[in-house]
Protein backbone atom coordinates (compact mmCIF):
# COMPACT_ATOMS: atom_id res chain seq x y z
CA UNK A 1 0.00 0.00 0.00
CA UNK A 2 0.82 3.23 -0.57
CA UNK A 3 2.79 4.89 2.48
CA UNK A 4 0.85 8.59 2.26
CA UNK A 5 -2.35 6.67 1.86
CA UNK A 6 -1.88 4.35 5.04
CA UNK A 7 -0.76 7.60 7.01
CA UNK A 8 -4.03 9.17 5.91
CA UNK A 9 -5.77 5.99 7.48
CA UNK A 10 -3.53 6.16 10.60
CA UNK A 11 -5.19 9.51 11.28
CA UNK A 12 -8.16 8.05 11.03
CA UNK A 13 -7.86 5.35 13.33
CA UNK A 14 -6.14 7.39 15.73
CA UNK A 15 -8.55 10.48 15.85
CA UNK A 16 -11.48 10.41 13.41
CA UNK A 17 -12.25 10.21 9.66
CA UNK A 18 -13.49 13.82 9.68
CA UNK A 19 -9.31 14.90 10.63
CA UNK A 20 -8.01 13.04 7.65
CA UNK A 21 -8.24 16.31 5.41
CA UNK A 22 -6.56 18.70 7.41
CA UNK A 23 -2.86 16.24 7.75
CA UNK A 24 -0.56 16.73 4.54
CA UNK A 25 2.09 14.39 4.70
CA UNK A 26 4.85 15.02 2.39
CA UNK A 27 7.95 12.44 2.00
CA UNK A 28 11.34 14.11 1.26
CA UNK A 29 15.06 12.20 1.18
CA UNK A 30 16.84 13.21 4.32
CA UNK A 31 20.45 11.80 5.88
CA UNK A 32 18.90 11.19 9.13
CA UNK A 33 15.25 10.14 10.10
CA UNK A 34 13.64 13.48 11.82
CA UNK A 35 10.45 15.31 10.33
CA UNK A 36 9.29 19.07 10.42
CA UNK A 37 5.50 20.10 11.21
CA UNK A 38 4.45 23.72 10.35
CA UNK A 39 0.63 25.07 9.71
CA UNK A 40 -0.35 26.45 6.36
CA UNK A 41 -3.65 27.02 4.24
CA UNK A 42 -5.57 26.17 7.85
CA UNK A 43 -4.23 21.94 7.73
CA UNK A 44 -0.61 20.52 9.56
CA UNK A 45 1.78 19.69 6.72
CA UNK A 46 3.88 17.24 8.39
CA UNK A 47 7.29 16.30 6.56
CA UNK A 48 9.27 13.12 6.84
CA UNK A 49 11.59 10.79 5.08
CA UNK A 50 9.64 7.53 6.03
CA UNK A 51 6.63 6.52 7.55
CA UNK A 52 7.87 6.58 11.24
CA UNK A 53 8.98 10.31 10.91
CA UNK A 54 5.80 11.38 9.25
CA UNK A 55 4.36 9.16 11.85
CA UNK A 56 6.31 10.74 14.66
CA UNK A 57 5.77 14.04 13.59
CA UNK A 58 1.80 13.59 14.05
CA UNK A 59 2.05 12.32 17.22
CA UNK A 60 4.17 15.54 18.27
CA UNK A 61 1.24 17.32 16.77
CA UNK A 62 -1.00 15.54 18.92
CA UNK A 63 0.97 15.60 21.90
CA UNK A 64 2.03 19.14 22.07
CA UNK A 65 -0.84 21.15 20.13
CA UNK A 66 -4.52 18.98 20.34
CA UNK A 67 -3.27 17.53 23.75
CA UNK A 68 -3.89 14.23 22.00
CA UNK A 69 -2.28 10.84 23.55
CA UNK A 70 -2.76 8.15 21.67
CA UNK A 71 -1.96 4.88 23.50
CA UNK A 72 -3.67 1.56 23.24
CA UNK A 73 -1.61 -0.46 25.17
CA UNK A 74 -2.95 1.65 28.19
CA UNK A 75 -5.81 4.02 27.97
CA UNK A 76 -5.89 7.05 25.39
CA UNK A 77 -7.42 10.13 25.00
CA UNK A 78 -8.18 10.87 21.15
CA UNK A 79 -10.94 13.65 21.59
CA UNK A 80 -9.49 16.40 19.27
CA UNK A 81 -10.57 20.18 20.24
CA UNK A 82 -13.17 22.11 18.12
CA UNK A 83 -10.70 23.80 16.22
CA UNK A 84 -7.36 22.42 15.49
CA UNK A 85 -4.40 24.66 17.30
CA UNK A 86 -2.08 26.24 14.86
CA UNK A 87 1.86 25.83 15.03
CA UNK A 88 3.21 29.51 15.26
CA UNK A 89 6.45 28.52 13.69
CA UNK A 90 7.68 25.82 11.45
CA UNK A 91 9.01 22.61 14.27
CA UNK A 92 11.85 20.57 13.04
CA UNK A 93 12.85 17.26 15.24
CA UNK A 94 16.15 15.04 14.31
CA UNK A 95 16.39 11.57 15.70
CA UNK A 96 20.05 11.09 16.96
CA UNK A 97 19.44 7.39 17.25
CA UNK A 98 19.87 4.92 14.69
CA UNK A 99 18.16 2.31 16.37
CA UNK A 100 14.62 2.70 18.23
CA UNK A 101 13.70 -0.85 19.33
CA UNK A 102 11.11 -2.59 20.96
CA UNK A 103 9.72 -5.93 22.51
CA UNK A 104 11.06 -8.70 24.36
CA UNK A 105 9.97 -12.62 23.90
CA UNK A 106 7.95 -12.35 27.03
CA UNK A 107 5.49 -9.89 26.15
CA UNK A 108 4.86 -11.89 23.20
CA UNK A 109 3.51 -14.08 26.22
CA UNK A 110 2.96 -12.01 28.55
CA UNK A 111 0.56 -9.48 26.84
CA UNK A 112 0.35 -10.48 23.43
CA UNK A 113 -0.35 -14.21 23.48
CA UNK A 114 -3.58 -14.05 21.83
CA UNK A 115 -3.69 -10.76 19.68
CA UNK A 116 -5.23 -10.50 16.77
CA UNK A 117 -5.04 -8.06 13.80
CA UNK A 118 -7.17 -5.37 15.21
CA UNK A 119 -4.67 -5.29 18.77
CA UNK A 120 -1.68 -5.55 16.08
CA UNK A 121 -2.56 -2.39 14.02
CA UNK A 122 -3.06 -0.51 16.52
CA UNK A 123 -0.07 -1.55 18.32
CA UNK A 124 2.36 -0.89 14.95
CA UNK A 125 0.22 2.55 14.83
CA UNK A 126 1.94 3.16 18.22
CA UNK A 127 4.92 1.83 17.49
CA UNK A 128 5.58 4.01 14.56
CA UNK A 129 4.01 7.40 16.64
CA UNK A 130 7.21 6.49 18.86
CA UNK A 131 9.89 6.39 16.41
CA UNK A 132 10.38 2.15 16.44
CA UNK A 133 11.95 0.80 13.28
CA UNK A 134 13.19 -2.42 14.75
CA UNK A 135 10.74 -4.90 16.33
CA UNK A 136 11.44 -8.53 17.89
CA UNK A 137 8.84 -10.51 15.50
CA UNK A 138 7.97 -14.19 16.55
CA UNK A 139 4.40 -14.61 15.47
CA UNK A 140 4.17 -17.54 12.95
CA UNK A 141 7.53 -18.90 13.63
CA UNK A 142 5.82 -22.25 14.74
CA UNK A 143 5.19 -23.10 11.66
CA UNK A 144 8.65 -22.33 10.31
CA UNK A 145 9.39 -25.05 13.41
CA UNK A 146 6.49 -27.17 12.20
CA UNK A 147 8.12 -27.25 8.57
CA UNK A 148 11.38 -28.01 9.90
CA UNK A 149 10.58 -30.84 11.40
CA UNK A 150 8.68 -32.31 9.50
CA UNK A 151 11.72 -32.50 7.05
CA UNK A 152 13.85 -34.16 9.57
CA UNK A 153 10.96 -37.17 9.91
CA UNK A 154 8.63 -35.97 12.99
CA UNK A 155 4.65 -36.35 12.40
CA UNK A 156 2.49 -33.31 12.84
CA UNK A 157 1.21 -34.74 15.68
CA UNK A 158 4.71 -34.87 17.20
CA UNK A 159 5.62 -31.36 16.25
CA UNK A 160 2.37 -30.13 17.82
CA UNK A 161 3.43 -32.08 21.27
CA UNK A 162 6.48 -30.63 21.08
CA UNK A 163 5.59 -26.88 21.02
CA UNK A 164 4.16 -25.22 23.85
CA UNK A 165 0.54 -23.28 24.15
CA UNK A 166 0.63 -19.76 23.11
CA UNK A 167 1.50 -18.20 26.28
CA UNK A 168 5.02 -20.18 26.66
CA UNK A 169 5.94 -19.00 23.47
CA UNK A 170 8.46 -16.75 24.87
CA UNK A 171 10.26 -19.27 26.86
CA UNK A 172 10.05 -22.22 24.10
CA UNK A 173 11.77 -19.92 21.37
CA UNK A 174 14.06 -18.83 23.79
CA UNK A 175 14.89 -22.66 24.08
CA UNK A 176 14.12 -22.73 28.34
CA UNK A 177 11.03 -25.24 27.44
CA UNK A 178 8.93 -27.27 25.58
CA UNK A 179 5.38 -28.71 25.06
CA UNK A 180 3.53 -27.42 27.86
CA UNK A 181 -0.12 -25.81 27.38
CA UNK A 182 -0.18 -27.47 24.25
CA UNK A 183 -1.31 -28.82 21.83
CA UNK A 184 -2.27 -25.61 19.17
CA UNK A 185 -5.57 -26.33 17.58
CA UNK A 186 -4.62 -27.66 13.48
CA UNK A 187 -6.21 -24.11 12.04
CA UNK A 188 -3.40 -22.32 14.35
CA UNK A 189 -0.47 -23.04 11.84
CA UNK A 190 -1.90 -21.19 8.78
CA UNK A 191 -3.70 -18.41 10.66
CA UNK A 192 -0.91 -17.50 12.21
CA UNK A 193 1.20 -17.26 9.12
CA UNK A 194 -1.71 -15.04 7.64
CA UNK A 195 -1.11 -12.72 10.58
CA UNK A 196 2.36 -12.54 10.13
CA UNK A 197 2.13 -11.73 6.49
CA UNK A 198 -0.52 -8.65 7.46
CA UNK A 199 2.19 -7.11 10.31
CA UNK A 200 5.11 -7.63 8.21
CA UNK A 201 3.56 -5.60 5.37
CA UNK A 202 2.43 -3.06 7.30
CA UNK A 203 5.45 -2.66 9.02
CA UNK A 204 6.82 -2.89 6.16
CA UNK A 205 5.32 0.47 4.48
CA UNK A 206 5.74 2.42 8.19
CA UNK A 207 9.28 1.11 7.56
CA UNK A 208 9.83 -0.85 11.01
CA UNK A 209 11.95 -3.91 10.19
CA UNK A 210 11.71 -7.24 11.94
CA UNK A 211 13.96 -9.25 14.15
CA UNK A 212 13.20 -12.26 13.26
CA UNK A 213 14.20 -15.80 14.72
CA UNK A 214 17.60 -17.22 14.66
CA UNK A 215 18.65 -20.92 15.00
CA UNK A 216 21.44 -22.52 17.49
CA UNK A 217 20.56 -25.93 17.57
CA UNK A 218 17.65 -26.31 19.48
CA UNK A 219 15.99 -29.59 19.05
CA UNK A 220 13.15 -31.79 20.53
CA UNK A 221 14.55 -34.59 23.47
CA UNK A 222 14.22 -37.53 20.67
CA UNK A 223 15.58 -35.99 18.01
CA UNK A 224 19.04 -39.04 18.19
CA UNK A 225 16.37 -41.70 18.52
CA UNK A 226 15.37 -40.85 15.31
CA UNK A 227 18.88 -39.91 13.51
CA UNK A 228 21.42 -41.91 15.59
CA UNK A 229 24.35 -40.65 13.49
CA UNK A 230 23.29 -36.66 15.03
CA UNK A 231 25.39 -35.59 18.52
CA UNK A 232 22.72 -33.75 20.48
CA UNK A 233 23.51 -32.38 24.04
CA UNK A 234 20.90 -33.04 26.40
CA UNK A 235 19.86 -29.58 28.09
CA UNK A 236 18.46 -30.24 31.57
CA UNK A 237 15.63 -28.76 32.86
CA UNK A 238 14.26 -24.93 33.40
CA UNK A 239 12.58 -24.15 36.08
CA UNK A 240 11.29 -27.80 36.60
CA UNK A 241 10.73 -27.83 32.57
CA UNK A 242 12.60 -30.53 30.39
CA UNK A 243 14.46 -27.77 28.13
CA UNK A 244 14.41 -28.67 24.47
CA UNK A 245 17.81 -30.60 23.53
CA UNK A 246 20.93 -29.05 21.33
CA UNK A 247 22.33 -30.29 18.56
CA UNK A 248 26.43 -30.18 18.52
CA UNK A 249 27.20 -27.10 16.79
CA UNK A 250 31.11 -28.18 16.12
CA UNK A 251 33.50 -30.51 16.30
CA UNK A 252 31.09 -33.31 15.51
CA UNK A 253 32.82 -36.74 16.35
CA UNK A 254 34.06 -39.23 13.61
CA UNK A 255 30.97 -41.47 11.73
CA UNK A 256 28.82 -38.41 13.11
CA UNK A 257 26.65 -35.89 10.56
CA UNK A 258 26.76 -32.16 11.26
CA UNK A 259 22.89 -31.76 11.63
CA UNK A 260 23.42 -28.15 13.06
CA UNK A 261 24.92 -26.76 9.62
CA UNK A 262 22.27 -28.88 8.01
CA UNK A 263 19.38 -27.64 9.75
CA UNK A 264 20.44 -24.34 10.26
CA UNK A 265 20.46 -23.88 6.07
CA UNK A 266 17.05 -25.20 6.43
CA UNK A 267 15.63 -22.92 8.93
CA UNK A 268 16.74 -20.13 7.40
CA UNK A 269 15.16 -21.39 3.83
CA UNK A 270 12.25 -22.27 5.07
CA UNK A 271 12.19 -19.28 7.01
CA UNK A 272 12.58 -17.29 3.62
CA UNK A 273 9.78 -19.26 2.25
CA UNK A 274 7.40 -17.98 4.10
CA UNK A 275 8.06 -14.65 5.32
CA UNK A 276 10.29 -13.49 2.41
CA UNK A 277 13.24 -11.67 1.87
CA UNK A 278 12.33 -8.99 4.71
CA UNK A 279 15.57 -8.42 7.06
CA UNK A 280 18.63 -9.08 7.88
CA UNK A 281 18.37 -8.63 11.50
CA UNK A 282 17.46 -12.42 13.81
CA UNK A 283 17.45 -12.99 17.41
CA UNK A 284 18.79 -16.44 19.04
CA UNK A 285 20.74 -16.83 22.50
CA UNK A 286 22.41 -20.06 22.66
CA UNK A 287 22.13 -21.50 26.50
CA UNK A 288 19.96 -18.64 27.64
CA UNK A 289 19.74 -19.19 31.43
CA UNK A 290 21.58 -22.06 31.89
CA UNK A 291 21.92 -25.26 29.41
CA UNK A 292 24.97 -27.06 29.16
CA UNK A 293 27.72 -26.43 26.93
CA UNK A 294 29.15 -30.01 27.22
CA UNK A 295 32.83 -30.09 26.02
CA UNK A 296 32.43 -27.43 23.58
CA UNK A 297 34.11 -23.86 23.27
CA UNK A 298 31.87 -21.04 24.13
CA UNK A 299 33.74 -19.23 21.25
CA UNK A 300 33.20 -22.03 18.79
CA UNK A 301 29.72 -22.14 19.50
CA UNK A 302 28.73 -18.57 18.75
CA UNK A 303 31.21 -18.42 15.93
CA UNK A 304 29.42 -21.48 14.21
CA UNK A 305 26.13 -20.02 14.98
CA UNK A 306 26.98 -16.42 13.68
CA UNK A 307 28.68 -17.96 10.24
CA UNK A 308 25.33 -20.37 9.79
CA UNK A 309 23.26 -16.62 9.76
CA UNK A 310 25.28 -14.94 7.65
CA UNK A 311 25.94 -18.22 5.15
CA UNK A 312 21.92 -17.82 5.15
CA UNK A 313 22.34 -13.78 4.84
CA UNK A 314 25.88 -11.96 4.15
CA UNK A 315 24.23 -9.16 5.29
CA UNK A 316 22.83 -10.22 8.68
CA UNK A 317 22.79 -9.01 12.13
CA UNK A 318 22.57 -11.21 15.14
CA UNK A 319 20.22 -9.87 17.95
CA UNK A 320 21.72 -10.99 21.43
CA UNK A 321 19.98 -10.59 24.49
CA UNK A 322 22.53 -9.11 27.61
CA UNK A 323 20.48 -10.29 30.50
CA UNK A 324 21.93 -10.49 33.97
CA UNK A 325 25.11 -11.06 32.63
CA UNK A 326 24.89 -13.30 30.07
CA UNK A 327 26.91 -11.79 27.04
CA UNK A 328 30.38 -12.15 28.05
CA UNK A 329 33.83 -11.46 26.77
CA UNK A 330 33.95 -14.77 25.57
CA UNK A 331 31.53 -15.05 24.13
CA UNK A 332 31.48 -11.69 21.96
CA UNK A 333 35.41 -12.94 20.95
CA UNK A 334 34.06 -15.82 19.15
CA UNK A 335 31.57 -13.70 16.54
CA UNK A 336 32.32 -13.93 12.86
CA UNK A 337 31.54 -10.31 12.57
CA UNK A 338 31.43 -8.17 15.49
CA UNK A 339 30.42 -5.83 13.46
CA UNK A 340 27.31 -7.44 12.43
CA UNK A 341 25.99 -8.71 15.80
CA UNK A 342 23.55 -5.79 18.12
CA UNK A 343 23.47 -6.62 22.26
CA UNK A 344 20.06 -5.25 23.71
CA UNK A 345 21.37 -4.45 27.47
CA UNK A 346 17.89 -5.37 28.21
CA UNK A 347 17.38 -3.94 31.75
CA UNK A 348 20.02 -0.55 31.60
CA UNK A 349 17.24 0.78 33.53
CA UNK A 350 18.27 -1.40 36.21
CA UNK A 351 21.72 -2.22 35.52
CA UNK A 352 23.86 -2.01 32.96
CA UNK A 353 26.37 -4.32 31.77
CA UNK A 354 26.94 -2.31 28.50
CA UNK A 355 31.07 -2.55 29.45
CA UNK A 356 31.53 -5.83 27.91
CA UNK A 357 30.02 -4.91 24.19
CA UNK A 358 32.58 -1.39 24.40
CA UNK A 359 35.78 -3.79 25.10
CA UNK A 360 34.58 -5.97 22.33
CA UNK A 361 33.98 -2.97 19.79
CA UNK A 362 30.02 -4.66 19.50
CA UNK A 363 27.13 -2.59 18.53
CA UNK A 364 24.36 -2.01 21.18
CA UNK A 365 21.21 -0.57 22.10
CA UNK A 366 20.36 1.03 25.75
CA UNK A 367 17.23 -1.13 27.14
CA UNK A 368 14.55 -0.40 29.45
CA UNK A 369 12.83 -3.16 30.65
CA UNK A 370 10.73 -1.88 33.03
CA UNK A 371 7.67 -4.65 33.80
CA UNK A 372 8.65 -8.28 34.91
CA UNK A 373 6.38 -10.59 35.04
CA UNK A 374 3.29 -9.04 33.34
CA UNK A 375 2.92 -7.61 37.29
CA UNK A 376 0.54 -4.59 37.68
CA UNK A 377 1.15 -1.63 39.56
CA UNK A 378 2.88 2.16 38.83
CA UNK A 379 6.85 1.13 38.54
CA UNK A 380 9.46 2.87 36.37
CA UNK A 381 12.63 5.39 37.63
CA UNK A 382 12.03 8.50 35.43
CA UNK A 383 14.97 10.19 36.87
CA UNK A 384 17.63 7.00 35.32
CA UNK A 385 16.02 7.67 32.09
CA UNK A 386 16.67 11.27 31.68
CA UNK A 387 19.97 10.96 33.49
CA UNK A 388 21.16 7.61 32.15
CA UNK A 389 20.64 7.53 28.29
CA UNK A 390 22.69 10.74 27.45
CA UNK A 391 25.28 9.76 29.69
CA UNK A 392 25.74 6.28 28.33
CA UNK A 393 25.22 7.82 24.62
CA UNK A 394 28.35 10.64 25.25
CA UNK A 395 30.92 7.83 26.70
CA UNK A 396 30.47 5.16 24.52
CA UNK A 397 31.29 4.07 21.24
CA UNK A 398 29.08 1.37 20.17
CA UNK A 399 25.73 2.71 21.30
CA UNK A 400 23.55 2.67 18.68
CA UNK A 401 19.97 3.14 19.52
CA UNK A 402 16.72 3.22 22.48
CA UNK A 403 15.00 0.13 23.26
CA UNK A 404 11.64 -0.87 25.56
CA UNK A 405 12.23 -4.52 26.15
CA UNK A 406 8.81 -4.95 28.83
CA UNK A 407 7.76 -8.30 30.33
CA UNK A 408 4.59 -7.16 30.28
CA UNK A 409 2.49 -3.77 28.86
CA UNK A 410 -0.29 -2.08 30.32
CA UNK A 411 0.32 0.12 33.04
CA UNK A 412 2.66 3.28 33.55
CA UNK A 413 2.28 4.61 30.62
CA UNK A 414 4.97 7.77 30.80
CA UNK A 415 7.87 5.70 31.04
CA UNK A 416 7.72 5.13 27.35
CA UNK A 417 6.52 8.52 26.55
CA UNK A 418 9.30 9.43 28.22
CA UNK A 419 12.23 7.08 27.10
CA UNK A 420 10.95 7.18 23.41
Amino acid sequence: MDLLKELSNMTERVIGAEWKVRFVFVQKDSEKDGFSVESRENKIYITGRNGISLASGFHFYLKNYAHVNYDPLFVSNVKMPDRLPEVPERIERENQFDIRYALNYCTYSYTMAFWNWEKYEKFLDWCAMNGVNLMLDIVGQEEVQRRLLEKYGYTEEEVKKYIPGPAYFAWFFMQNMSGFGGPLPDEWFSERVKLAHRIHERMRVFGIKSVLQGYAGMVPADFAEKHPDAEVIPQGTWCGFERPHMLRTCGVGPGKKDYFACMAADFYQIQKELFGDITDYYSVDPFHEGGQTGDMDLKEVYYHVQEAMLKSDPKAVWVLQQWQGQITDEKLGGLAKAEQALVLDLQADLRSYADVMERNHVPWVWCMLHNFGGRMGVTGDLVTLVEEIPKAYQKSGYMTGIGIAPEGFGHTPVVYELLF
